[in-house]
């Protein structure tokens, strides 16, 4: 018996001294990552998306940027080795629109309210776009919501999901003007005009004012506060972001496009697919949802409603998407392919409809990017632009795929063996 008791006392001593070693080292490997000023991600797929596909290729990150990257890069004494073996490598998933994630509600009194004082850097729901893979999006409150209560807004901001660190997550504020073209009240189009025709005097006056710098008595004009952002509109530093769906609807903006000269947007374009000609001959770009439905009118002809090839319709017509979930928010009560958790399922269902798996990939990376005016930035693997990438173990638009790194301004901020969101679910077998 006393035996038995000291070889057990032995066994758990060893087992004692194990765990610790064990913990020591993980502890060790972890400070020995801290250290590193650099982090080479070697061995997977890497999918560019502007410079095509660099099989078993490497990924160099110094200082939050994109160093370098290829095939057979040597190793530097100062990086942390990711092995992404077997892995699809891409840049980080880009949100052209969603709802108000990782947000505070607005306070009441609050009449001019801007995002990035409601930014929550502590929400679960930033976590869960890193777990999704999505490193960049742009949240939008429609101003119905708040005290002012209009079909159009500057309420809207583009965040990178950084979770605790608020100094670092937003990265534009505000994006764009978004128009509720379907609630748009005719007074409210009229205020608009009005504001719009106040910012093209203004930059008459300011040519004016250049042409005749020289002479003394000439007096440089002052821009109003509330006209800041039409100036920049009619400038195209800032684009339009119209809500249309319907053909009705979608005239209107074209009309406004027209009127105006403006760098437009739209958001939903269902029956775009119909329209698609006269939007390309514009240069708009469109944010469409591929698995959204809109019911056709048995009564009008041609036939109308959403279309499963509306993707692949508007960029035969050289119109430049990005891909979005019909359900703009992010939640893990979410049904497949229907919000953001699931995002590249949206553009799996362009797909199902003829579009080329390389737009879209596009649709959910670079070209949100070139919407938002932030593609020197992100978007795709370059030398020089942040590195927000992620390491997938299958391909994006199957279901059965999970993010396993997520990557951005060149640190991990999600490691799915170290994260409870989806660590012990496995890898499902592949059936076919």
């Amino acid at each position: 018996m006393v035996k038995l008791t000291r070889s057990f006392l032995r066994f758990f001593a060893i087992l004692g001294i194990l765990l610790l070693s064990f913990g020591l080292a993980n502890s060790s490997s972890r400070e020995e990552m801290h250290k590193k000023t650099a982090i080479l991600i070697k061995g997977g797929t890497i999918y560019t998306i502007t410079r095509g596909v660099i099989h078993q290729g490497s990924i160099l990150i110094r200082d939050g940027k994109i160093q370098k990257f290829g095939k057979n890069l040597v190793v530097p004494k100062d990086a942390f080795v990711l092995e992404a073996r077997d892995k699809w490598i891409m840049p980080g998933l880009i949100v052209a629109q969603s709802s108000p994630i990782a947000l505070f509600s607005i306070a009441r009194g609050d009449s001019h309210p801007r995002i990035y004082n409601y930014l929550d850097p502590f929400s679960l729901q930033l976590r869960l776009c890193l777990a999704s893979g999505i490193t960049t999006f742009s949240p939008n409150i429609s101003m119905r919501r708040a005290t002012a209560k209009k079909g159009y807004s500057y309420i809207n901001a583009v965040v990178k999901p950084i979770y605790g660190r608020l100094k670092e997550m937003l990265i534009r504020e505000p994006a764009y003007l978004y128009i509720d073209m379907a609630l748009l009240k005719p007074s409210e189009k009229d205020e608009l005009r009005g504001f719009l025709q106040r910012a093209r005097e203004f930059i008459i006056k300011e040519r004016e004012y250049k042409m005749n710098e020289a002479k003394k008595e000439a007096k440089a004009p002052v821009l109003p506060l509330d006209l800041k952002n039409y100036v920049a509109i009619l400038k195209k530093e800032l684009p339009v972001r119209f809500y249309a769906d319907r053909i009705k609807d979608i005239l209107k903006v074209l009309a406004f496009v027209d009127e105006f000269d403006i760098h437009a947007q739209i958001l939903g374009a269902g029956e775009g697919w119909l329209l698609a000609e006269e939007i390309g001959r514009r240069n708009i770009s469109t944010i469409i949802q591929p698995e959204g439905f809109l019911k056709l009118d048995p009564y009008v002809y041609p036939p109308n409603g959403s279309s499963i090839k509306n993707a692949l319709i508007q960029k035969s017509k050289g119109i430049k998407f990005a891909i979005t979930s019909t359900s703009s928010y992010i939640s893990i009560g979410g049904r497949m392919g229907n919000d953001l958790l699931t995002f590249p399922l949206a553009a799996a269902f362009a797909i199902r409809g003829g579009l080329e798996e390389a737009d879209a990939l596009k649709a959910i990376t670079l070209w949100p990017a070139e919407l938002m005016g932030i593609s020197h930035r992100v978007g795709s693997l370059e030398e020089g632009k942040d590195a927000d990438i992620i390491i997938l173990d299958g391909n994006p638009f199957d279901y059965r795929t999970y993010v396993e790194y997520t990557i951005i301004n060149g640190e991990i901020l999600y490691d799915k063996s170290k994260s409870s969101l989806y660590k012990k679910i496995p890898k499902p077998k592949r059936m076919f």
